[in-house]
């Protein structure tokens, strides 16, 4: 029969000195995993462990994670980030192509499911943000007046997406070829009655 010897601190218990301790000694050192792979064997063995230990109530979700109902650890707290660190991360995230929601919509939050639902609102429903982005694309990103592209598109000096024109002015006829990309200018120059056309209608097209 062959005998384990149990780990030296197991069972016992660090104070927060010790733990400070522990955590600034490891201050530059590489990380255990860094540089290794974990097999699927072992990360479905990890994950089991702690689904057991959450389920026995051994241990609960740090406030680093999300869950429905909770409030997030910084709500409330005023200047933990400077504007210009804001800006950083409010920039980082619009330039990301791989952002979760892009492209994507979730049907439990579509019109009369929404938390801010008010009825049938003036594009009927289907002015969606992948319409929007569908055209968008199919105008090159550029608006179809004056010829800005969106890289150089900003509001209050803030970087933003350029804006999607009903030809007809009505706003419940969605179709793709009564839909234009246009700029911010000229989308009020249009509806300001300031400025006409210089293009035809773009033809629908599907992308």
């Amino acid at each position: 029969m062959s005998y384990k010897k149990p780990h030296g601190n197991k069972g016992k218990k660090r104070t927060k000195e010790q733990k400070l301790n522990i955590s600034k000694a490891h201050i530059g050192l590489p990380g255990y995993w860094k540089g290794k792979t974990k097999t699927k064997e072992h990360v479905e063995k990890c994950a089991n462990t702690l689904r057991k230990r959450y389920k026995s109530g051994e241990i609960e979700l740090n406030s680093g994670t999300f869950k429905k109902g909770g409030t997030p650890h910084n709500k409330g707290k005023i200047g933990i980030c400077s504007e210009e660190t804001i800006k950083k991360m409010s920039d980082a995230q619009l330039a990301n192509p791989n952002r979760y929601w892009l492209g994507k919509e979730r049907e439990d939050l579509k019109e009369e499911n929404h938390f801010n639902w008010k009825g049938d609102n003036d594009y009927g429903g289907k002015f969606t943000y992948r319409l929007k982005e569908k055209i968008r694309k199919r105008d090159n990103c550029k608006c179809q007046e004056c010829g800005l592209d969106q890289e150089n598109h900003f509001r209050d000096e803030k970087k933003c997406k350029l804006s999607v024109h009903h030809i007809d002015f009505n706003k419940k006829n969605n179709k793709e070829n009564n839909l234009l990309t246009v700029c911010n200018t000229c989308h009020r120059k249009l509806h300001k009655g300031h400025m006409t056309y210089n293009i035809q209608k773009p033809l629908e097209i599907n992308i």
